[in-house]
């Protein structure tokens, strides 16, 4: 039985390359997130094109000046209670990349 999930079974090396690389910018922007730093993602979230929306919000974001706003408030504001890490948050709910 196959650990690789049947559409990634199929990527070519640059395609395993590519989604290593997103997966770790993500790690790494969330490891800062769980320590109430928010330049991980500022900086990730593209300023030309962008949209934000989650739960949580009635509304779509569509420009990164809203967000940056949002994220202005939090910053600094929280950090995480325990050992959690990015590595530990992904492993418990995505796949294995994380």
């Amino acid at each position: 039985m196959s650990t690789v999930p049947d559409y990634e079974a199929n990527y070519t090396e640059e395609q395993k390359q590519l989604a290593e690389h997103l997966i770790g910018l993500e790690k790494s922007a969330l490891d800062k997130w769980l320590n109430g730093d928010v330049s991980g993602y500022r900086e990730l979230w593209s300023r030309r094109s962008f949209t934000y929306f989650d739960g949580a919000n009635l509304e779509r974001v569509e420009d990164h000046e809203t967000i940056d706003a949002f994220l202005d408030e939090l910053d600094g504001s929280f950090m995480q209670t325990s050992t959690t890490s990015a590595a530990r948050v992904c492993s418990s709910v995505t796949t294995r990349h994380c």
